[in-house]
């Protein structure tokens, strides 16, 4: 089946290069002829489907590959390649094509323009005219008439073109039916005037024509009350039909009398009893009599609605502004008088920004009213009340008063709520949330995005408005346009607010496509010039409103100001709508399920700020991200093309200065030029952290010490242009870390903040790769050493200069005092918070241990190795060797201008001077559920638990508990698997991230999370040797269940008196795939695992290890191992065959389910029942004995073989030929592609066929997919 598909998907490819081959060789002659024009066209309409065809098999393909995480990377690239060509090639040959037609109808023009007289080519030559685009004619009879007369004059009767070409411009003119009646007929001279005649007897029917006008005039709207619109409509309808009627010479003359008693049973009772009015006698009224009355009573009507419409924005002028912004079908538009934004002055964040004495000259000197700040009249005119604090006549904003706190908080023109310190969030979550600030309440509307056909089946990307209160669907003029629709004439009449209306002349049917979900429906619209003002009315940050993260929005970008192109009313909103809601919470707005995504609408409590700021560091996806990057361990990893770039920009900028310290450039991805204006963003976020000093005195003076250092550091200068804008201004917010054994506050800039272009800094700059050791293998390490040592480094990211040319781009605002200027200062240094600051400050570690590897070898292996970030975790085997290096590594570190500070060991006489015991390992800086400590007083691992319990248990919750485990080591992962285990059982049952987990799952949990606090007895020895050990055994051990897998390695050491300790060095384990797997399968999985885990280790310390033991329960596993690979089927090949490369068969052994420790990380177990599990910390108990002693295997391997992983094997009998007598066998032997071998192959058989026939027959040009299966064939 599988290859059956495979060819499906080659012969889609083949088609898509046979056209790619096509086209490339069309577009290479200079004229091409009309009708291979059209043959493009339609071989192009052809290969738009070859993409969905593809999509299809290759999705059946992956279906069917038992091992499709293994191939997800060729897949993905067959993908990649195929989408790459598509793409290319359909966007080159349309913009060729539209090219050629447009060239085609330029010189049609000009043909038409060279046969009118001399005088007019005068004209012409000093004019430049518009371009005539050919009519178009879709088969509605009332159109055929102009489309004939049109189509004659510019094409029919000029000489100056080939029939020939008249036939490829009729083609072009027609659509639907019309194109339908002649699509037979081939391009040819011959053939246009048979098209022609075609055309003339299907349409030009008399009789039909006539009896279409004449049901179309008793077919127009009856008026219901004076309207200019509907009254130019029913004059404008009338004519043309009458006029079509004179036009097929009928005596319309002789038909006053009916034709005025058809249009006057249309009219108003207002509009008719006037026309009544101006019949003074007997006389009958003549047709011409009632068309002059009725255009002069559209010219009355018009004059008036006008003056009416005048009057009342006129009246409107005087009012005070409304409080309140609603949406419909009318729209204002704000412009503010300082900076021309879209937000009225009281709004600006440039205005609020400035003091009142400021603020009052730029209002005196653009001459505004100071009462009001409007700018249309002046102060002894202004009718508004004064200020509000003291009365006097000036705005409330222009206010001076002696109190500070006073002044500033007018000044601001925003309330601050008075829980504005109370946390949004856990502190375990955390990301960083700006609201802009809303005026008036708004409600929200309901909008989504979906998909919608143009008439070419082609699909485009719409903005789309529900509204349950309309009677009709909308859509835009541009869209319209846009999609090419056909449109149908109408006459309806929309009513709106305070029954304004308007006659709509067109309708069109549309078919649009639900972008989440398989979902279709045609709809029948109203044409409108625009549908309504931008939705909503101002952009906003909607991350305040805390909407669920795993719901698939409608409109993903809902809450930014953007146009609306079509209205889906009443007769498909309901629809539409699913099962589902969602309240986010006391007034503000509800998600509602629908089939084309989660909608939100109603309302925004109008106590959103932009000066309302949050910042958290990371949110529940990255912590879980980290979790199982902790999971996993280290392996080999290749550097991107991003990654490669990185490397090679640090060896290329980095120099050092007189001090030694190193001067690195930032590496870019994107111009800086992109960013737009940041500093309005960087005052909101300073102006509100002022208002938290305000609240607290502590934490203002704490800041200001932090921001004092930093200047007397020379990490931060005054910027010396003060009004510069350019450049990147980095807003700063603070976090504590009150475990901190130094600074309990840091400043942390944020580099994410958009611009005005909707660019960061961060969106510019490159991450750069992880350039140093695992956690993993540094603990691990951290193990083996006797006396240890660790410390970090002070300051690391500051002690490393930025270049001079980038230093524009890390501008911040400081300010002291509020009564102070606000000042612009350049930071000079490598700074947190920005996307390459953690690249450029370890590679200028590693760096230096590169640079000192000639001179001083031992202190460059623990630069390179022994470092995670600026934390130091390393060791020797004597107090004396590790008092040395910690000299060394101070004097070392110090010629860059690097600090170690923070010492701590085991032995104290190496670090008399620090009173420190405890050192968490967790370096990620992130508050955990459970975090690992060193307990230096007694050289043990331990875990600090924080019990904390959420209001409510749902899977959101628990995802975000588990997230925070921090277990490097897998020390505890016997508890971890526990948490594994529940959390795959909640993805099975796929209920909501906050909906209530079931009862069940619930007291799991429950016990679970309560137990956990037991794990603070624990005490786990950091050496895993014996003193002056002499021998190091590592012991592996694998098992599995249905729940998961894992594997444990225990250290077996012993010393020269025969004296053996066994400890715990590391363990790893997997939740079993949702999909079914045989436990023999598990079981193989779970021994790939133990190899590659003790290949890790091996490969990570340097420790002489005397020999390793691999321990495995299951007897088909290792029957397995002992068979070759290609015997077996794919999924056990492919592993047995990477553990026979990772180990050595003769080191793996049997043990019973009993003895074997890595049972209890697969079943996972509670807490209580871990602490007091003795054979998971040491081991079997007969690891410490003799190896006579060790359990020994009495099965015979070969026997225990599961006969149903044999892969089924075909006999294949060859010949041997000499290869002189045989090309065939000449060209396999000199072939080293099969797809080459098929091509010469096929040329030959070619050259072949070519000889036979004549010249004129030839086949030439690449080869078809007939050809190359023909030659696969031979």
């Amino acid at each position: 089946m599988t290859d059956e598909l495979k060819n499906k998907r080659r012969v889609i490819k083949a088609a898509l290069t046979r056209f790619e081959n096509y086209f490339n060789l069309k577009k290479s002659l200079e004229n091409l002829p009309f009708e291979e024009v059209e043959q493009l066209k339609n071989r192009l309409l052809k290969a738009t489907t070859f993409l969905d065809d593809f999509n299809d098999v290759q999705m059946s393909i992956e279906n069917l590959d038992p091992e499709f995480d293994k191939n997800f990377d060729s897949h993905s690239e067959q993908r990649e390649n195929f989408e790459n060509q598509f793409y290319r090639i359909t966007s080159e040959a349309k913009k060729y094509l539209d090219n050629i037609i447009t060239k085609q109808n330029a010189e049609l023009n000009s043909q038409n323009v060279q046969q009118t007289g001399t005088d007019n080519n005068m004209t012409f030559a000093s004019i430049k005219l518009p371009q005539i685009n050919l009519p178009t004619f879709d088969g509605a009879h009332d159109q055929w008439l102009y489309f004939r007369d049109t189509f004659r004059s510019l094409i029919h009767n000029n000489n100056s073109l080939t029939s020939t070409q008249k036939f490829h411009y009729l083609r072009l003119s027609l659509r639907g039916i019309a194109n339908e009646t002649i699509s037979s007929l081939e391009a040819c001279d011959d053939n246009y005037q048979i098209a022609w005649n075609i055309l003339q007897d299907r349409f030009e029917n008399k009789p039909l024509l006539v009896n279409n006008h004449i049901k179309s005039i008793f077919n127009l709207p009856s008026l219901t009350k004076e309207s200019h619109q509907g009254l130019r409509m029913l004059l404008d309808g009338v004519q043309k039909h009458i006029n079509a009627l004179k036009v097929l010479k009928l005596p319309t003359e002789h038909w006053d009398a009916l034709i005025i008693h058809i249009i006057t049973s249309k009219l108003d009772n207002a509009t008719r009893r006037s026309w009544e009015s101006t019949i003074f006698n007997t006389e009958l009224p003549t047709y011409n009599e009632l068309i002059d009355f009725l255009k002069e009573k559209c010219r009355i009507l018009e004059t008036i609605e006008t003056n009416y419409i005048s009057k009342s924005q006129k009246n409107y002028k005087n009012e005070p502004p409304l409080k309140r912004d609603f949406k419909t079908f009318l729209t204002t538009e704000n412009k503010c008088s300082m900076c021309k934004g879209d937000h009225t002055i009281y709004n600006c964040t440039f205005f609020l920004s400035l003091s009142p004495t400021e603020r009052f000259s730029d209002i005196k000197k653009k001459k505004f009213c100071i009462n009001c700040l409007g700018s249309n009249h002046v102060t002894k005119d202004c009718k508004s009340s004064g200020c509000k604090k003291c009365g006097k006549i000036h705005h409330t904003l222009l206010h001076f008063n002696e109190n500070p706190r006073t002044h500033d908080k007018v000044s601001t023109g925003i309330d601050t709520p008075s829980n504005s310190n109370t946390p949004l969030v856990s502190p375990s979550t955390s990301t960083t949330l700006t609201i802009n600030n809303l005026s008036t309440n708004v409600a929200l509307l309901s909008t989504a995005n979906v998909n919608i056909y143009d008439s070419n089946g082609k699909l485009h990307s719409c903005r789309v408005l529900l509204d349950s209160g309309s009677q009709s669907n909308f859509i835009s003029e541009r869209l319209c346009d846009i999609l090419h629709l056909t449109k149908e004439k109408t006459s309806f009449s929309v009513s709106g607010i305070n029954q304004i209306s308007e006659i709509l002349k067109h309708k069109v049917i549309v078919k649009i496509r639900s972008a989440t979900i398989n979902y279709e429906a045609k709809l029948t619209c109203l044409v409108v010039p625009e549908i309504t003002g931008n939705l909503p009315s101002v952009s906003f940050d909607h991350t305040l409103l805390n909407i669920p993260k795993h719901i698939q929005l409608a409109d993903p970008n809902f809450n930014i100001s953007k146009p609306i192109d079509l209205l889906i009313g009443a007769d498909l909103f309901w629809e539409l709508l699913s099962i589902g809601q969602i309240k986010l919470g006391t007034g503000l707005p509800i998600l509602h399920k629908t089939k084309l995504g989660w909608i939100i609408s109603g309302p925004i409590i109008n106590n959103f700020h932009n000066k309302t700021t949050c910042h958290f560091n990371q949110n529940i996806e990255q912590q879980l991200h980290k979790f199982w990057e902790i999971e996993d361990f280290h392996k080999n990893k290749f550097l991107s093309t991003e990654e490669s770039y990185c490397e090679q920009h640090y060896s290329k900028n980095t120099e050092r200065n007189s001090d030694g310290r190193f001067i690195v450039k930032q590496p870019f991805k994107q111009s800086e030029d992109i960013l737009g204006d940041s500093k309005n963003t960087a005052i909101n976020r300073f102006l509100n952290l002022e208002r938290r000093f305000e609240k607290n005195s502590n934490l203002k003076k704490e800041y200001q010490n932090f921001i004092t250092e930093y200047q007397n550091l020379n990490h931060m200068t005054l910027a010396n242009d003060q009004t510069d804008i350019s450049g990147f201004f980095l807003p700063h917010h603070c976090v504590f870390k009150m475990d901190s054994t130094t600074t309990k506050l840091r400043v942390v800039f944020d580099g994410s903040s958009k611009s005005t272009s909707g660019y960061s800094l961060n969106d510019l700059l490159m991450v750069g790769p992880n350039v140093q050791d695992s956690l993993f293998n540094i603990l691990t390490r951290f193990r083996f050493y006797p006396i240890v040592l660790s410390a970090d480094i002070e300051k690391m990211y500051r002690q490393i200069y930025l270049h001079e040319s980038q230093r524009h781009l890390q501008k911040i605002l400081w300010r002291p005092d509020r009564n102070q200027d606000l000042l612009v200062y350049n930071l000079n240094t490598v700074t947190y918070g920005t996307a390459s600051a953690a690249f450029l400050a370890t590679r200028s570690l590693q760096e230096i241990g590169h640079l000192e590897a000639n001179d001083n070898p031992n202190i460059s292996d623990i630069i390179l190795h022994d470092f995670y970030v600026d934390d130091l975790l390393t060791g020797g085997q004597t107090p004396q060797d590790v008092k040395e290096l910690k000299d060394n590594l101070y004097k070392t570190l110090h010629k860059y201008g690097m600090n170690l500070r923070k010492w701590l060991s085991n032995d104290k006489s190496i670090t008399a001077d620090s009173d420190d015991i405890f050192i968490s390992l967790d370096y990620d800086n992130q508050t955990k559920t459970l975090g690992l400590l060193w307990n230096s007083l007694s050289d043990s691992l331990q875990f600090n638990i924080k019990h904390e319990i959420p209001d409510k248990t749902t899977k959101r919750t628990i995802l975000s508990s588990i997230a925070q485990i921090f277990d490097p080591m897998g020390l505890l992962t016997p508890v971890t698997m526990t948490a594994k285990i529940i959390l795959q059982q909640l993805w099975k049952i796929k209920i909501d991230w906050d909906e209530s987990i079931p009862a069940d799952l619930h007291t799991s949990w429950s016990t679970y999370r309560t137990q956990l606090i037991q794990l603070n007895k624990l005490k786990i020895p950091r050496l895993v040797l014996c003193a002056n050990a002499v021998e190091i055994q590592l012991h592996g051990f694998c098992d599995a269940a249905q729940t998961g897998y894992g594997a444990c390695i225990f250290i077996r050491s012993s010393d020269a008196m025969g004296n053996v300790t066994s400890n715990l060095l590391c363990s790893k384990s997997r939740v079993s795939p949702l999909a079914l797997n045989t436990i023999p399968r598990l079981e193989l999985c779970g021994a790939l695992l133990l190899a590659e885990l003790m290949n890790s280790i091996l490969n990570s310390t340097q420790f002489d290890i005397q020999s390793k033991v691999y321990w495995c329960d299951s007897t088909i596993v290792l029957s397995w191992l002992n068979t070759s690979p290609h015997l077996l089927k794919i999924f056990v090949a492919n592993r047995v065959a990477q553990i026979q490369l990772l180990t050595n068969l003769k080191e793996w052994r049997y043990i019973n389910t009993h003895n074997n420790p890595a049972d209890l990380l697969t079943r996972g177990i509670t807490p209580l029942t871990f602490i007091d599990t003795k054979i998971w910390f040491t081991g079997p108990s007969w690891l410490v004995s003799e190896e006579i002693n060790w359990p020994h295997c009495k099965f015979n391997f070969s026997k225990e073989i599961d006969e149903t992983e044999l892969r089924n094997i075909t006999a294949v009998h060859l010949i041997k030929n000499d290869l002189k007598e045989n090309n065939i066998l000449m060209l396999l032997e000199n072939c080293s592609k099969f797809t080459k071998l098929c091509r010469i192959l096929a040329y030959v058989l070619r050259f072949k066929t070519n000889i036979r026939k004549t010249k004129i027959t030839h086949f030439s040009g690449p080869l078809s997919l007939d050809e190359i299966s023909s030659a696969l064939l031979s």
